[in-house]
């Protein structure tokens, strides 16, 4: 079919209420790249599927697709040399694997009367092995968990440590009667990553230590005793060891990635095309949509047809006009023309 037949058809606008019905920028785009078939097999068995999406939808409620993102972007870049995915990367791949494996419980529903469903959940990969890997290095709010490596859990058991120790120092000195008269407030803050305490500027003499930063008034001196500049050093090493072992970890999750993208993309085409099948159905739902006999002859026999974009237009706008009239209209190879007002 030329292009000028499809625009006159608003063809277009057909694909655009379909791409609505998707769950993904990866479905939507599916849905903008039909065209109309011409080979007989592939129409009866694209129709085939719709249907059969319709009813396992209807039995088993809608895939759970919500919340499926492109992570092709990230499986390209985790094979340029020294790349690393950071946090939010991996928890992208994370959420990506915890779909894949909703959608496999999902798929293990419908029974044999549903061939592309089977289909489709045996060509999903579970990789419980990367998904577990990632579960176990990630909490809820998307920090690393201190088990993520037996390093990491030692490292931060000896940060909390050494943070604790420091603030023991500094509630210490605020505690005292004699730097009562010196301190500018009973709190310790955090300046340059070094914990202080608030130093009256003019008393800033009466008490050994490094001035970090002041006050806007200048009233205010923001100060790391002397006493406590040990444990700060201690603190402050042991944080660098912990960011050079999240880096480590990020890597090790990086080259898991990079050694599983092949299936992760096979992944992601599969629940792109299972979007675009839903939302197929969901389009045919909406307009009580049946699927038509594709014959031989050259014949076309439509009962009760409607045009969908009619319809769409009366669901969303019931009170602006009539719901559309339904026609029957028959062509065989004797007709020559169909002429409509």
């Amino acid at each position: 079919m030329d292009h000028h037949s499809l625009d006159v058809l608003e063809f277009e606008t057909i694909k655009k209420r379909l791409a609505s019905f998707s769950c993904s920028e990866l479905g939507r785009s599916l849905c903008h790249q039909i065209f109309p078939r011409s080979e007989a097999f592939r129409i009866k068995q694209d129709l085939a599927q719709v249907e059969e999406a319709k009813e396992a939808i209807s039995i088993y409620g809608r895939l759970p697709l919500s919340g499926l993102k492109d992570i092709h972007p990230l499986l390209m870049s985790v094979h340029q040399d020294g790349s690393c995915l950071d946090i939010p990367d991996l928890l992208e791949i994370e959420k990506f694997l915890d779909l894949v494996h909703e959608n496999i419980l999902w798929l293990s529903n419908p029974d044999d009367r549903y061939p592309s469903f089977k289909e489709f959940g045996e060509q999903l990969f579970p990789l419980r092995d990367v998904k577990e890997r990632l579960n176990s290095c990630f909490d809820p709010s998307g920090e690393i968990k201190d088990s993520a490596s037996p390093l990491l859990f030692k490292i931060r058991k000896e940060v909390r440590n050494e943070k604790e120790k420091i603030i023991r120092i500094l509630e210490g000195l605020l505690e005292k009667n004699a730097t009562q008269d010196l301190i500018q407030g009973d709190f310790i803050t955090l300046r340059n990553d070094r914990y202080v305490i608030p130093i009256k500027a003019n008393k800033k003499n009466a008490i050994q230590g490094i001035i970090h930063d002041e006050s806007g008034s200048g009233a205010t001196l923001f100060m790391e005793p002397m006493v406590s500049v040990d444990a700060q050093n201690r603190y402050r090493r042991l944080r660098i060891r912990e960011k050079e072992e999240i880096k480590r970890i990020l890597s090790e999750l990086t080259n898991l990635v990079s050694s599983h993208s092949d299936s992760l993309q096979a992944n992601l085409d599969i629940l792109a095309k299972m979007d675009f099948l839903q939302a197929k159905a969901l389009f045919s739902q909406r307009v009580n949509g049946i699927a038509p006999i594709i014959h031989p002859d050259p014949v076309i026999r439509l009962k009760g047809a409607k045009h969908a974009l009619l319809i769409f237009r009366h669901l969303d706008s019931p009170d602006m006009g009539a719901e559309p009239v339904a026609i029957d209209i028959e062509m065989n190879q004797n007709t020559r023309a169909l002429v409509i007002s």
